[in-house]
């Protein structure tokens, strides 16, 4: 399958991650206020913590390993059954290791149920194969599959989530969409191998290592991202957790965008190291670069300057205070897709595991050191600073990294013209705002007018080839 066709699969992927929060979110944030969100926010980021055991560094080392060895049939069977192996045990250490800290929380009795509904998030990582699918490049399953479960969660969430008590059946669905998501991949992956294990300690131990160094990885980034959400909760309030939670989900959506790139070209990435044609690499990564900057500039200042339309309008009365933390956070979403550009798709294909590691553990102490000064002091908009500041440490760190590994090539002129151009973004609100008093009506002005000045930027003034490409072959449709 061409990378064109995987891009497309995931753009629609992508999509449907845009709009299901922007369906769902608005809705439950208005049903179950903040106290509501912040109680779910609260207990998902504990239990993940668990779950992140139970994953280890096996999603990435997995698709890495399935991406190289899919050419050879015997070998890529037996890594399978030895990956699937590992990640079923790990799920079950973790699931038990789950239950018994159940004992030490205060707060257990209050909410049980949803307890005992994170422990099964935490047993259903046994079904979790995405990373299979990923390695095998069949993004038209992972696309399909994805997008029928999202539609039926919404569909269930508007029939039994009505009144502020109903919080745990928005926790199930919730845990619903991840097990669900399981359950078809444990189905489908039988298409390709069979789901057998393996006991011996022989077979298992080569792979060891390097999920350890991986797992450490994404345990570490774990530590400015879910680690946040729980230090809010048990230093400040399920408010805070809940205005903290509103205004991380804007930059998660648009950061999506560039997620969906790095999905696509981590197996195929993987495949060209394997074969060692740099050549080929650098010129992936050289559009990658090319795909963030065009992109991560206007949707980061349109963050900013739209946030108070945005949380108006998305999440409604009573979460005015998440307003200053999605500004704060708005520059999250460029800094993590350039990070992402220099962690998975450069140190991670040429198994640079230590060099990830060194980078985001330096990033967790400091995120853990800077939340537990700034959390007292300002609460969620503490932890929106720290997030900020951490996130801008650890893509430095791993740029220089990456440098040591690959080329890469920023026009710098276009760097700096690109970030001269985003004031008029600030001329736009403004006009649109003044010109229109409801928050919808702002938020579509601005995004015609936005698009419009961005379509002439990128074709009159930078002259960037993918759109004059785009726009070459419209003219010849047309003629």
């Amino acid at each position: 399958m061409t990378l064109k066709r995987n891009f497309t699969y995931n753009a629609i992927l992508t999509f449907s991650q845009f709009i299901f929060p922007l369906i769902t979110f608005p809705y439950a944030a208005r049903v179950l206020g903040v106290e509501g969100i912040g109680i779910t926010g609260f207990i998902e980021s504990f239990s993940r913590y668990f779950l992140l055991f139970a994953v280890a560094g096996i999603p990435i080392y997995g698709m890495r390993e399935i991406a190289r060895r899919r050419d050879d049939t015997t070998s890529v069977n037996r890594a399978f059954t030895e990956i699937f192996s590992i990640q079923f045990y790990l799920s079950i250490i973790a699931t038990v290791i789950y239950l018994v800290s159940l004992l030490f929380l205060k707060d257990f009795d209050e909410f049980r149920v949803l307890y005992f509904m994170g422990g099964f998030l935490i047993f259903s990582n046994i079904f979790s194969l995405e990373w299979v699918f990923q390695g095998l490049e069949d993004f038209k399953f992972i696309t399909l599959r994805t997008i029928f479960i999202r539609a039926l969660t919404i569909l269930l969430l508007f029939l039994i989530v009505k009144t502020r008590e109903d919080y745990i059946w928005y926790f199930f669905l919730l845990i619903f969409s991840s097990t669900a998501n399981g359950i078809v991949n444990f189905l489908h992956v039988k298409k390709y191998f069979r789901t057998t294990l393996t006991v011996s300690y022989q077979r298992i131990k080569g792979h060891l290592k390097p999920i350890a160094l991986t797992g450490g990885y994404l345990f570490a980034i774990s530590i400015y991202t879910l680690l946040t959400t729980v230090l809010l909760g048990f230093i400040s309030s399920d408010e805070a957790v809940g205005y903290y939670t509103v205004a991380i989900k804007f930059n998660r959506i648009a950061l999506g965008v560039f997620s969906a790139l790095s999905t696509v070209l981590i197996p195929k990435l993987s495949n060209i190291a394997a074969n060692d044609d740099k050549e080929a690499y650098q010129a992936l990564i050289n559009k990658s670069i090319s795909f963030v900057l065009t992109l991560g500039f206007p949707i980061a200042i349109s963050i900013f300057l739209l946030a108070p339309e945005l949380i108006s309008l998305f999440a409604g009365p009573g979460y005015e205070a998440s307003v200053i933390c999605v500004q704060v956070m708005s520059p999250v979403v460029l800094i993590t897709a350039m990070a992402q550009i220099f962690g998975p798709q450069i140190l991670i294909p040429f198994s640079r595991d230590k060099q990830n590691i060194i980078s985001v553990s330096i990033g967790a102490c400091l995120s853990l050191l800077a939340n537990l000064i700034l959390i007292p002091l300002f609460n969620e908009l503490g932890a929106s600073i720290s997030t900020v500041v951490v996130e801008l440490i650890v893509a430095l760190i791993t740029l220089f990294y990456a440098l040591r590994v690959i080329n890469m090539h920023i026009n710098t002129r276009e760097l700096v013209i690109r970030i001269l151009l985003i004031f008029p973004f600030f001329l736009i609100a403004l006009i649109c705002r003044n010109f229109f008093s409801s928050d919808f009506t702002i938020l579509i002005s601005y995004g015609v007018a936005g698009f419009l000045y961005f379509i002439i930027i990128e074709t009159v003034i930078l002259k960037d080839p993918l759109f004059s490409k785009a726009l070459k072959i419209k003219s010849r449709s047309e003629s």
